[in-house]
């Protein structure tokens, strides 16, 4: 098993860069050239979370920010590339592996330190200890 790395989208393996593969899905990081992920609904590992509101595609250092709904407190997130398991074009929506409870409790957005190392190792952490507390 690969090691969780937050900010890298995961290995494509079985499609390739253009997202072929079963029709309307591709893995993350599989994305076409010009795809994009706003507006995408997001779908925690048990249940919907919002929306997507701006995506990164950059490579080690891919996020997404989500505007939560209700159910997770109504706040933008910060969610890291490796918390996205699948990508349904077709269907457009993004589904994490991380759960609902994860995501409501993980650290507010806040644009003014995105780019501030700091900031993205407290994001990352967070999520980090979530999926190194859930290997066997």
């Amino acid at each position: 098993m690969q090691a969780f790395d937050a900010w890298t989208w995961r290995d494509s393996a079985g499609f390739d860069s253009a997202g072929s593969g079963p029709p309307g899905t591709a893995r993350a990081g599989a994305r076409s050239a010009g795809a994009n992920l706003i507006g995408y609904q997001v779908e925690a590992a048990d249940g919907p979370i919002g929306s997507v509101d701006e995506a990164s595609y950059e490579a080690g250092a891919g996020y997404l920010i989500v505007e939560t709904d209700s159910q997770v407190n109504g706040r933008k997130v910060l969610l890291p590339a490796g918390t996205v398991q699948q990508v349904d074009h077709g269907a457009r929506k993004v589904y994490l592996d991380c759960t609902v409870e994860q995501v409501r409790h993980s650290p507010e957005y806040d644009r003014e330190s995105l780019g501030k190392p700091s900031y993205r190792d407290r994001v990352g952490s967070y999520f980090d200890d979530r999926y190194r507390s859930a290997e066997p």
